[in-house]
């Protein structure tokens, strides 16, 4: 009869003694931990917080626990599903959780601790070999490695080359922590998902460690690895990446999420992804309202054969990423595609790219410098009072779309149409036949010797108590990126590096919250070792009477036309 199979949890728990028989299990070749048997003594009924793993003899003084705990985790699955808690102490264990109706949980993940058996060993490996898509939850735990940064906290998975291994079902960590451990989360052929909240990240060579499954016989199914959602939490410490991710380009890798999270005294990178294939209009990495700061301080570090100075991502083969509302620090992107949303940009010093990928910003944000990466539009405006700094950022923004008319607010604009002789020495222009401006098909280019300094032949008066957009539109052909600003008799605005071979318009907005200056200049300065050689297509100042005006000019492409 069907109640025959049907288990209550008075019944399998109620006999004072149970002893368990389990065959050997062969996962992946390798004889599990769970091929035990144990003579344990239950409580006739469990307490409203599950099941305690010391009713299973287990001991928290640090010696290996992993026969109690293989007991307790068969008797709740016996019963269907149940809490196994931990008290507090220590547990070293090497243990199989192929049930995904069991809830590990501590009284706090630096009092309920587990350790590993060997340095280089496991702690608990999860898999589960039917289909299902409940998910097995820690919480409230603490996995911490016994020697230098060695072992693996949790391992998630299918261990063997299973078909549909996607049914291995999701995990989900809440308050766990996981510290001196060579991997602290292991992904080896991906899960259908994995969410994690407040958890702790410390010591190890990476915090997430994951990689897809491609197909490779009639018998395997293809697994990605993605579906990862952190929420919150602290990532600290990860000598080599905090975030590794291998897709193996399987197709529709799923999406990866980080929200709320601290990246923080990472020495290697914080990101290191590599061919994840994702699918369709959602981006396949997102990470949004994160802190980034101190990180990729090695001066090398070591991933799949290759050695070289960290940053703060290294995408390759990675179509769709997304930052939102964190701070970006230095990239290399190689056939990759990147967007900000609201992103500071100051910790962005560096980017190598190459022609196949992007780098676009949208409402970018920065205190000082010239971004990196194209700007669709600045979303708010940071440290602008031009009296009291000379460190106004500047944004390249696409070359300018339509015209504005020239009127009484524009105080000085030039195109590529007026040949105008740069006053300073060491400085020569000529005419190009080049489309910078869509209303004119021609450019003007300078040659700046090496530590140079010249500036337009007319000069302007800028208001009191006034905003300006300060708007150049140019392209560098050679040499050391030059440097423009406005700068005259009392110095005005910050500098703006024509770094890049493609046609920008840098951009700033500035505020003039003192008296009216005059005797103001658009100043060209080189100061490399080697002559600079750019060309521009215009430049221009423009004044308004409060920051919104000027914010939405700057954000519209247009460009005064006489």
């Amino acid at each position: 009869m069907p109640g025959e199979f049907l288990h209550t949890r008075r019944s399998v728990l109620s006999k004072a003694a149970l002893t368990l028989s389990v065959a050997p299990a062969v996962v992946g070749g390798v004889t599990s931990a769970r091929a035990t048997t144990a003579a344990v003594t239950c409580p006739e009924s469990p307490g409203p917080e599950g099941i305690s793993l010391a009713d299973f003899g287990a001991r928290g003084d640090g010696t290996d626990q992993t026969r109690a705990f293989n007991s307790a985790r068969d008797a709740i699955q016996a019963l269907g599903s149940d809490t196994l808690q931990f008290p507090r102490g220590e547990y070293r264990l090497d243990a199989l959780l192929d049930s995904r109706f069991v809830h590990l949980r501590g009284v706090g993940n630096s009092a309920s601790i587990l350790k590993n058996t060997s340095p280089a060993g496991t702690i608990i490996r999860a898999t589960h070999s039917t289909a299902g898509w409940e998910g097995t939850r820690l919480s409230d735990i603490g996995f911490e490695g016994t020697g230098r940064t060695q072992g693996v906290g949790f391992r998630a998975g299918n261990e063997g080359l299973t078909r549909f291994i996607e049914h291995t079902g999701r995990f989900l960590l809440d308050r766990v922590r996981f510290n001196n451990l060579a991997k602290a989360i292991e992904r080896p052929f991906g899960n259908i998902g994995f969410d994690l909240t407040d958890c702790a990240f410390e010591e190890a060579d990476f915090h997430i460690w994951s990689q897809g499954q491609p197909v490779s016989s009639a018998d395997n199914h293809p697994m990605h690895p993605g579906c990862l959602i952190v929420r919150r939490g602290s990532m600290h410490r990860a000598r080599k990446a905090s975030v590794y991710i291998d897709g193996k380009n399987v197709a529709g890798a799923g999406q990866v999420v980080f929200d709320g999270v601290r990246f923080e005294n990472n020495p290697g990178w914080v990101f290191y992804i590599k061919d994840f294939n994702s699918r369709g209009a959602v981006p396949g990495i997102l990470v949004r309202n994160c802190w980034n700061e101190s990180n990729h301080s090695a001066p090398s570090v070591e991933i799949d054969g290759e050695i070289a100075a960290p940053g703060f991502a290294k995408l390759v083969n990675v179509p769709a990423v997304a930052f939102e509302d964190s701070p970006v620090g230095p990239l290399v992107l190689e056939n990759s595609h990147v967007i900000t949303r609201g992103c500071n940009l100051d910790l962005l010093n560096s980017v190598s790219i190459d022609a196949g990928s992007s780098l676009t910003h949208h409402d970018a944000r920065m205190f000082s410098g010239t971004a990196r990466g194209l700007v669709s539009s600045i979303g708010h405006l940071e440290n602008t009072d031009a009296v009291k700094t000379l460190n106004t950022p500047w944004f390249p923004m696409p070359p300018p779309a339509a015209a504005r008319v020239h009127d009484a607010s524009v105080l000085i604009a030039s195109d590529g149409r007026t040949a105008e002789r740069w006053e300073g020495a060491g400085e020569t222009s000529s005419e190009i036949a080049e489309v910078a401006l869509p209303w004119i098909s021609q450019v003007q280019q300078l040659v700046i010797a090496a530590g140079a300094k010249s500036n337009s032949p007319t000069a302007f008066t800028i208001p009191a108590r006034s905003w300006l957009v300060l708007q150049f539109v140019g392209r560098l052909i050679s040499g050391p990126a030059p440097q423009v600003h406005i700068n005259g008799m009392a110095g005005f605005g910050g500098v703006a590096h024509i770094r890049d071979p493609e046609w920008h318009t840098y951009t700033a907005v500035v505020e003039n919250t003192g008296p009216a200056i005059a005797g103001e200049h658009v100043f060209i300065y080189s100061g490399g070792p080697h002559p600079a050689v750019i060309r521009h297509g215009g430049y221009a100042v423009t004044v308004f009477d409060c920051s919104q005006s000027a914010l939405s000019f700057a954000n519209s492409r247009l460009f005064p036309r006489r």
